[in-house]
């Protein structure tokens, strides 16, 4: 057993560096733009969301976020604040640049 002091805490595991960004978005297990949410912060490898949607974990939605196109994903973790999805491929650092730059935008979800 690994001693406590050497376990890496959440913030240790992740890829990349989180941003809030507080924005609408959308998502679909469907690709049907039904389900609204709130995104909450944004890195390369995915979001964190606000939602009323009950989500299962390990679940393929699709993400939509302002100014991209529909991006597949998995819920890698979901309770009753919200979940955690994990893009299929990666954003790339323009994307994400773009992304970030509307965070206090009105940027319209189409």
């Amino acid at each position: 057993m690994m001693p406590m002091s050497n376990v890496p805490t959440d913030h240790e595991r992740r890829r990349d560096q989180r941003v809030e960004v507080r924005m609408r978005g959308r998502f679909s297990s469907m690709r049907e733009w039904r389900s609204i949410c709130q995104i909450d912060n944004v890195s390369r490898h995915g979001v964190q969301l606000k939602t009323e949607t009950n989500l299962d974990e390990g679940a393929a939605i699709w993400l939509r976020l302002p100014g991209m196109e529909p991006r597949p994903g998995r819920v890698v973790w979901s309770d009753t604040s919200g979940a955690g999805c994990q893009f299929d491929d990666p954003l790339d650092q323009t994307e994400l640049d773009r992304l970030v730059a509307q965070r206090d935008s009105r940027t319209p979800l189409d």
